[in-house]
């Protein structure tokens, strides 16, 4: 074998190394469909919460979204609102609030309101606040709302179609 004609395959197979492995991440993305909705909690549209589509198959990942001011969302899997992988899916809504130094949480939520008042301890475990994260903060939404166990809300994400997922949470 030739000096020349080695050096130049060994420089053909390093360039060749270089291109694959500065991809653009693409590489083994299932395809995603576009997920939208709106949050509601008595009716009413449930601002700055973080909506979570946790999937039941293996070959799915997490897609999450972010309320606006009035209740509505879009997913996002990869890249900002591509939507979701086809599949079924447990839902998860979750609107932190700091903790004050009582150790109740503090929010401006309705529904966290209605429940103190009705005389039941909104921030009992599995009530209204129990989902509370390690960052010192809890969920000023019923709590069920915030654990992949107990919500009952799903959703189905399917290719081709207009995937509107309405969230209808309850007290």
């Amino acid at each position: 074998m030739n000096y020349g004609f080695a050096k130049i395959l060994a420089v053909i197979i390093l360039l060749g190394a270089i291109v694959g492995c500065s991809g653009d991440g693409t590489a083994g993305r299932k395809p995603t469909h576009a997920v939208q909705g709106t949050v509601t909690l008595a009716g009413a549209p449930v601002a700055n919460a973080t909506v979570m589509f946790t999937p039941a198959g293996s070959d799915q990942r997490v897609a999450t979204g972010q309320t606006d001011d009035n209740g509505k969302y879009t997913l996002t899997t990869y890249d900002t609102g591509d939507g979701a992988i086809v599949g079924e899916y447990r839902v998860l809504v979750i609107r932190s609030a700091k903790k004050a130094d009582t150790g109740k949480a503090v929010t401006d939520h309705d529904a966290f309101q209605k429940a103190r008042a009705s005389g039941s301890d909104p921030t009992a475990t599995g009530s209204h606040d129990a989902a509370e994260s390690s960052a010192g903060s809890v969920s000023s939404l019923p709590g069920k709302y915030a654990d992949v166990d107990s919500t009952d809300l799903t959703g189905i994400v399917e290719a081709g179609k207009e995937n509107v997922i309405d969230l209808k949470l309850e007290l």
